[in-house]
């Protein structure tokens, strides 16, 4: 029997990319929220006056950026839970296979 039609090689290697997987897109959902930490921080902290773009030409629009990017980064981080859904299921499928030793 090929490794590659052997369902118990093909369920280990599956959750071991699976796995591998799982902690890049973590990572990942821990980086967008430590940036939305620091957005909430740049507007409860004094917002464009502490970043020095409070007020005239270069003050306009400042709120909206930062409320685009939030909606951009929670928009992301929901597609890496889902990512992360999936891949866990896949695992605990995967496990069935190894846990039922088929060959």
């Amino acid at each position: 029997m090929a490794l590659t039609t052997d369902p118990v090689f093909r369920a280990t290697s599956q959750i071991e990319y699976n796995n591998a997987v799982i902690v890049k897109t973590e990572g990942e959902i821990q980086k967008c929220e430590e940036e939305l930490q620091k957005l909430k921080e740049i507007t409860t902290n004094g917002g464009g006056e502490a970043l020095g773009v409070e007020g005239g030409f270069l003050g306009l629009g400042k709120m909206s950026a930062i409320k685009d990017r939030a909606r951009w980064l929670l928009e992301k981080m929901g597609k890496n839970v889902d990512k992360l859904n999936t891949l866990e299921k896949d695992n605990s499928e995967n496990v069935k296979v190894l846990a039922s030793g088929h060959r």
